[in-house]
Protein backbone atom coordinates (compact mmCIF):
# COMPACT_ATOMS: atom_id res chain seq x y z
CA UNK A 1 0.00 0.00 0.00
CA UNK A 2 0.88 3.77 -0.79
CA UNK A 3 1.99 6.08 1.78
CA UNK A 4 0.43 9.47 0.95
CA UNK A 5 3.96 11.04 0.52
CA UNK A 6 4.16 7.83 -2.19
CA UNK A 7 0.98 8.74 -3.73
CA UNK A 8 2.42 12.81 -4.15
CA UNK A 9 5.92 11.68 -5.58
CA UNK A 10 3.89 8.95 -8.36
CA UNK A 11 1.51 11.98 -9.48
CA UNK A 12 4.39 14.15 -9.60
CA UNK A 13 6.65 12.12 -11.33
CA UNK A 14 3.69 11.25 -14.00
CA UNK A 15 2.92 15.23 -13.97
CA UNK A 16 6.22 15.76 -15.04
CA UNK A 17 6.28 13.26 -17.70
CA UNK A 18 6.28 14.98 -21.05
CA UNK A 19 5.66 17.88 -19.73
CA UNK A 20 7.50 21.46 -21.17
CA UNK A 21 10.31 22.81 -20.05
CA UNK A 22 8.69 26.13 -18.44
CA UNK A 23 6.54 23.25 -16.73
CA UNK A 24 9.17 21.72 -15.54
CA UNK A 25 11.11 24.87 -14.10
CA UNK A 26 7.28 25.27 -12.53
CA UNK A 27 7.60 21.85 -10.83
CA UNK A 28 10.92 22.18 -9.51
CA UNK A 29 10.05 25.44 -7.92
CA UNK A 30 6.21 23.90 -6.46
CA UNK A 31 9.52 21.09 -5.33
CA UNK A 32 11.03 23.83 -3.41
CA UNK A 33 8.04 25.25 -1.71
CA UNK A 34 6.87 22.67 -0.16
CA UNK A 35 10.50 21.66 1.07
CA UNK A 36 10.71 25.04 2.56
CA UNK A 37 7.33 24.78 4.37
CA UNK A 38 8.41 21.49 5.66
CA UNK A 39 11.81 22.95 6.89
CA UNK A 40 9.82 25.48 8.47
CA UNK A 41 7.31 23.64 10.65
CA UNK A 42 10.21 21.41 11.67
CA UNK A 43 12.19 24.29 12.72
CA UNK A 44 9.16 25.67 14.60
CA UNK A 45 8.44 22.29 16.11
CA UNK A 46 12.29 21.52 16.81
CA UNK A 47 12.68 18.78 14.65
CA UNK A 48 16.22 18.97 13.15
CA UNK A 49 16.55 16.00 11.03
CA UNK A 50 13.62 16.55 9.34
CA UNK A 51 14.57 20.31 8.86
CA UNK A 52 17.85 19.67 7.57
CA UNK A 53 16.78 16.75 5.34
CA UNK A 54 13.96 19.58 3.69
CA UNK A 55 16.64 22.17 3.45
CA UNK A 56 18.95 19.70 1.64
CA UNK A 57 15.96 18.68 -0.87
CA UNK A 58 15.82 23.05 -1.32
CA UNK A 59 19.65 22.38 -2.09
CA UNK A 60 19.61 20.03 -4.81
CA UNK A 61 16.48 21.86 -6.31
CA UNK A 62 18.47 25.21 -6.52
CA UNK A 63 20.99 23.65 -7.56
CA UNK A 64 18.94 21.97 -10.95
CA UNK A 65 17.05 25.20 -11.66
CA UNK A 66 20.66 26.84 -11.37
CA UNK A 67 21.67 24.28 -14.03
CA UNK A 68 19.50 24.61 -16.09
CA UNK A 69 20.01 28.32 -16.61
CA UNK A 70 20.95 29.20 -20.44
CA UNK A 71 23.45 32.29 -19.77
CA UNK A 72 23.81 32.57 -23.49
CA UNK A 73 20.63 32.82 -24.32
CA UNK A 74 18.91 33.99 -20.96
CA UNK A 75 20.80 37.16 -20.80
CA UNK A 76 20.00 39.32 -18.33
CA UNK A 77 17.20 37.57 -17.05
CA UNK A 78 19.44 34.62 -16.53
CA UNK A 79 22.25 36.35 -14.47
CA UNK A 80 19.47 37.91 -12.44
CA UNK A 81 17.51 34.33 -11.86
CA UNK A 82 21.50 32.78 -10.70
CA UNK A 83 21.57 36.18 -8.30
CA UNK A 84 18.36 35.09 -6.84
CA UNK A 85 19.84 31.38 -6.32
CA UNK A 86 22.79 32.61 -5.09
CA UNK A 87 20.55 34.60 -2.50
CA UNK A 88 18.55 31.94 -1.67
CA UNK A 89 21.27 29.73 -0.94
CA UNK A 90 22.66 31.94 1.53
CA UNK A 91 19.24 32.74 3.28
CA UNK A 92 18.68 29.01 3.50
CA UNK A 93 21.82 28.33 5.27
CA UNK A 94 20.87 31.02 7.97
CA UNK A 95 18.00 30.06 8.04
CA UNK A 96 19.08 26.54 9.29
CA UNK A 97 21.69 27.27 11.18
CA UNK A 98 19.41 29.70 13.22
CA UNK A 99 16.67 26.90 13.10
CA UNK A 100 14.23 30.00 11.89
CA UNK A 101 10.93 29.36 10.48
CA UNK A 102 10.40 33.01 9.40
CA UNK A 103 13.11 32.89 7.23
CA UNK A 104 11.82 29.74 5.70
CA UNK A 105 8.70 31.51 5.49
CA UNK A 106 10.74 34.52 3.92
CA UNK A 107 12.21 32.12 1.26
CA UNK A 108 8.42 30.67 0.47
CA UNK A 109 7.45 33.91 -0.60
CA UNK A 110 10.33 34.18 -2.89
CA UNK A 111 10.19 31.26 -4.26
CA UNK A 112 6.15 31.58 -4.92
CA UNK A 113 6.98 34.93 -6.88
CA UNK A 114 9.31 33.61 -9.17
CA UNK A 115 6.83 30.41 -9.58
CA UNK A 116 4.18 32.63 -10.21
CA UNK A 117 5.83 34.36 -12.76
CA UNK A 118 7.20 31.30 -14.44
CA UNK A 119 3.51 30.35 -14.39
CA UNK A 120 2.63 33.03 -16.73
CA UNK A 121 4.90 32.04 -19.24
CA UNK A 122 3.71 28.40 -19.09
CA UNK A 123 0.12 29.91 -19.29
CA UNK A 124 1.36 32.26 -22.32
CA UNK A 125 3.45 29.73 -24.02
CA UNK A 126 1.21 26.79 -23.84
CA UNK A 127 -1.97 28.84 -24.74
CA UNK A 128 -2.81 27.86 -28.46
CA UNK A 129 -1.66 24.28 -27.44
CA UNK A 130 -3.83 24.79 -24.37
CA UNK A 131 -7.19 26.57 -25.55
CA UNK A 132 -8.35 23.43 -27.08
CA UNK A 133 -8.11 20.95 -24.60
CA UNK A 134 -8.56 23.33 -20.99
CA UNK A 135 -12.03 25.02 -22.02
CA UNK A 136 -10.39 27.96 -19.97
CA UNK A 137 -9.03 26.21 -17.20
CA UNK A 138 -6.05 27.48 -15.46
CA UNK A 139 -3.00 26.07 -13.74
CA UNK A 140 -3.43 26.64 -9.90
CA UNK A 141 -1.00 27.76 -7.49
CA UNK A 142 -0.11 26.48 -4.45
CA UNK A 143 1.49 30.16 -2.99
CA UNK A 144 -1.88 32.86 -2.74
CA UNK A 145 -1.40 32.42 0.97
CA UNK A 146 1.96 33.93 1.06
CA UNK A 147 2.56 37.64 0.54
CA UNK A 148 5.84 38.00 1.77
CA UNK A 149 8.92 37.87 -1.06
CA UNK A 150 11.06 39.26 -4.09
CA UNK A 151 9.53 39.82 -7.21
CA UNK A 152 10.59 39.14 -10.48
Amino acid sequence: MMTQQGIANHYQRQRARGASPVCLVVLLYDAAIESLRRAGLAAESGRIEQRVAASNHVVLVINELSRSLDHKRGGEIARNLDQFYAVARARLMEANLRADPHIFEELVGMFCSLREAWQQVEIKTAAPVNAANTNGATLSSDCESSSAGWSA
